[in-house]
């Protein structure tokens, strides 16, 4: 088990929103079970000022002093009168840094999905599931007025009138209307203009939005959500006065009764809230794909693979990403490899501790056709990351307005109070060293949507589209190869150079503990050889281990104490149940580990919200699949390194797995004392830490081990506490474990999913 678990954090932070990329942090402490409403709100400072302290990617802060942030805010903190007062605060504190993703989510914000029966689901009649459900609620005692507010507001997200809308020129412009909608019932069109909802001005609205610097900073590109959100949407079957200006500039007052939108609520992911999301597959004439989607998240991943498994012999492909808000960076990974057939790398993240890139990973039968993709204002983070990573490998032309330029990868932790605080641990660039944050994507084509092009139909940015991917795939089928130089527009006023196009760089998956993948490039020029350095300072010592027991000793009383070589070749199977937590982030889950002589083993977790992550050594290749990143077999040297792993005795062979060990000291892990050996294995270089007393291993590299119960003769750890590069602290919890049980073979081989089974038909839902 110990082995297998270098992987989980990797995975569980991708569905986390975000990779962390070295910074080490214990996992946030639950608050006692009796605290004062004045002690959760000082404690939620202390979380918030801190983890910025220690987590923010540039040390300097941007040139803010954050401990006079801390002197300034905590008084105010301390003299606050109620949870709404000191969240208000919190976000102005943070909103100092001027970054996009350091946002404070009160509970009362954050929606809910509507609880159902059982039976619910096989009425088929969602409008009833829906009334009945948040009938019942309103009398459940069991449910807390909180509860109630944040169900309230799962169903005004997904109850409006069927409209999207842009800001032009400070005015809210509708830009699309969905077919049949109570909007295209009532004449609404796009181009026009909504001047009131209610009796309220939506251009007051936009302008104090827009006057406010830390909305331009920390909220920019969101604009359009907000007011879809907080003043189109509603309660089903609630009435909404508009007054709106037609084509001729001529005011209209209409009633309308909000209907369920086509779109549905994501479940939550951990501390992720639940998002109301949409999707749009369809073929467009001449023998044209095209998708739209709304943001990154794991229902819509299935929607997309199956899309694009539909599209596969589509002459081209236009992926509509306006309006995407982003989501669960890991989608990055396994959308790009529905298009890609090498693993390229998309971008890098930088925190204060390291670097880490972000992958394509490249899938069977993978779309290979021309692909236009189309931003607006309104793309933002995970979004923008994949689709500047396509257009600087070339694989993309990106057609639209410059993107939102909300590109820090971020993670979401909840508070004492009750209130979720997303904060940027990392800087983002692409491969050509291109930040984007405050900045946003430049197309290779610029085109600005106005009133007057909306008016005269049809969507100007999808005309250019699909003009754009007409001239691509002519180009192909003549046999030209595919040039995507970025285009100059008249509609453009940005000086702002173009990216450099990249050619694909081909990289070996090489790094199964989540670390940066090793680049297999093309070999530098010839160099000419350096002189030779002349040794400053003292020659390496070899720390003086004098008194203390040699590695032989050392192991053989580890050996002893986990119960003898006797007691371990009695083994030929283990079976390992328990849950699996990241207790930062707020995700859990079931995990189950099979294990099998002489070398089998699969490591099977079940996220909630996320689904099944599986990985396997079957006892010649290695794999991992994942609902976002796809199927990912590990390369050779990484293949080798999961195999001695997944030895089923390996502790019986530990010196001849681990070569160069050697003794370097004592040291404490907790409060336990440990002789710490070094391993200087051309395949494994780490420290293992054990116990000077009983002999058990405490601490392998950055994993801890704990909670050692004895199961048929030998000790094994019940408690593995993984605080690796990813700095959240991974816990799993065995509740189970059982020796020489038969194992189904199925348990060590690929599942069938779009990923692995490309030539079956998928639904896309």
């Amino acid at each position: 088990m110990k082995r297998i678990l270098s992987l989980v954090c990797l995975f569980l932070m991708a569905a986390g929103a975000a990779l962390s990329t070295g910074a080490q942090v214990q996992p946030l402490a639950a608050p006692p079970a009796e605290i004062s409403d004045a002690q959760k709100r000082q404690e939620s400072f202390e979380i918030v000022w801190k983890t910025v302290n220690e987590r923010f990617y540039d040390p300097t802060f941007g040139g803010v002093d954050w401990q006079k942030v801390r002197e300034r805010y905590a008084p105010l903190v301390a003299a606050a009168q109620s949870d709404q007062e000191v969240h208000r605060l919190l976000q102005q504190m943070i909103s100092e840094l001027h970054q996009s993703h350091f946002v404070i989510i009160p509970r009362e914000a954050i929606p809910k999905l509507i609880t159902r029966n059982k039976g619910d689901a096989a009425t088929g009649d969602d409008e009833m599931d829906d009334e009945e459900a948040l009938a019942e609620l309103e009398n459940d005692d069991a449910t807390t007025p909180l509860d109630r507010i944040g169900y309230k507001l799962t169903e005004r997200l997904s109850n409006g009138i069927g409209i999207d809308l842009r800001i032009i020129k400070g005015a809210a412009v509708i830009t699309r209307v969905e077919p049949a909608s109570t909007a295209a019932r009532a004449g609404l069109r796009p181009g026009f203009v909504i001047q009131s909802v209610g009796g309220r001005s939506l251009a007051s609205v936009i302008a104090k939005f827009q006057s406010n610097p830390t909305f331009q900073s920390v909220f920019r590109g969101e604009l359009p959500v907000i007011l879809l959100a907080g003043f189109i949407n509603g309660e089903r079957q609630s009435p909404i006065n508009l007054v709106y200006l037609d084509g001729r500039n001529r005011p209209h007052a209409v009633r309308l009764n909000r209907e369920k939108l086509k779109g549905e609520m994501s479940p939550a992911i951990g501390n992720l809230p639940a998002m109301y999301t949409e999707f749009v597959s369809r073929e467009l004439p001449g023998g044209f794909g095209y998708l739209r989607f709304n943001a990154f998240m794991p229902n819509l991943m299935k929607k997309v693979c199956a899309a694009l498994r539909a599209h596969h012999e589509d002459r081209g492909l236009i992926l509509d990403l306006r309006g995407n808000q982003g989501g669960l960076l890991g989608m990055i990974g396994g959308l790009s490899g529905l298009l890609e057939t090498d693993a390229v790398p998309l971008g890098i993240m930088k925190s204060r501790a390291g670097s880490a890139s972000v992958m394509a990973y490249p899938q069977r039968m993978p779309y290979s056709g021309p692909i236009v993709i189309l931003i607006d204002g309104g793309t933002q983070s995970a979004a923008e990351m994949f689709a500047s990573g396509l257009q600087e490998v070339g694989r993309a032309t990106v057609i639209g307005e410059q993107s939102a330029g909300n590109t820090l990868p971020s993670a979401i932790t909840k508070l004492p109070t009750g209130a979720l605080f997303q904060y940027g641990f990392a800087d983002y660039e692409t491969v050509s060293g291109l930040r984007l944050e405050g900045r946003g994507i430049t197309p290779d084509l610029t085109v600005v949507l106005s009133r007057r092009s909306l008016l005269a139909g049809p969507d100007p940015q999808l005309a250019a589209a699909a003009k754009k991917i007409h001239e691509l795939a002519r180009l192909l089928s003549t046999g030209r190869r595919q040039e995507l130089i970025a285009d100059v527009s008249v509609t453009s006023l940005s000086v702002q150079a173009p990216p450099v196009k990249q050619g694909p760089t081909r990289i070996e998956i090489a790094q199964p503990t989540g670390g940066t993948p090793v680049l297999q490039g093309p070999p530098p020029p010839p160099q000419p050889a350096p002189k030779r350095a002349k040794v400053m300072g003292e020659p390496y010592k070899r720390p003086d281990v004098s008194g203390l027991p040699s590695v032989d000793e050392i192991v053989g009383h580890y050996l002893e104490a986990i119960g003898g070589r006797a007691a371990l070749e009695k083994l030929n199977s283990r079976v390992s149940r328990g849950t699996v937590e990241l207790q930062s982030m707020g995700l859990s889950g079931t995990a189950v580990i099979y294990e099998q002589a002489p070398d089998k083993s699969t490591l099977v977790l079940n996220v909630d919200g996320l689904g099944t992550i599986q990985q396997t050594f079957d006892g010649t290749s290695a794999w991992l699949q994942d609902p976002l990143d796809g199927y990912i077999k590990f390369a050779p040297t990484a293949a080798a390194r999961i195999h001695d792993q997944s030895i089923f005795q390996r502790e019986l062979r530990l010196k001849e797995l681990n070569p160069g060990l050697v003794l370097i000291g004592k040291d404490k892990v907790g409060e336990h004392e440990a002789f710490v050996l070094h391993s200087f294995s051309p395949r494994v270089f780490e420290k293992w830490y054990f116990d000077t007393q009983t002999g058990l291993l405490l601490r392998k590299g950055n994993i801890y081990y704990d909670d050692y119960r004895e199961v048929d003769g030998i000790k094994l750890p019940f408690k593995v506490t993984d605080d690796s590069s990813y700095g959240f602290g991974v816990v799993v919890r065995l509740t189970e474990i059982k020796h020489n049980v038969p194992i189904d073979q199925a348990k060590f081989a690929e599942y069938p999913d779009c990923f692995t089974k490309p030539e079956q038909v998928w639904e896309k839902k």
